[in-house]
């Protein structure tokens, strides 16, 4: 499945323009990631990430009075 594979980013004049896969360059619109998908991937991330943020720890070595 393409989401277990890592690349990394690269940018054309400050804009993504595709990923690197190993030696390789791959434009996302050759993935078929266009730019209203990736607007909305940026969007979702940013959002789950607000929410990991304010998730309470949880301390493990409390004891529960249960």
């Amino acid at each position: 499945m393409a989401s277990n594979i890592r690349g990394k980013p690269y940018y054309r004049d400050t804009t993504l323009t595709g990923v690197w896969l190993g030696n390789r360059k791959f434009r996302l619109s050759t993935l078929g990631i266009g730019k209203q998908h990736l607007l909305e991937m940026i969007i979702e991330q940013e959002r789950l990430e607000s929410l990991s943020k304010r998730k309470p720890k949880i301390d493990l070595d409390h004891d529960l009075d249960i």
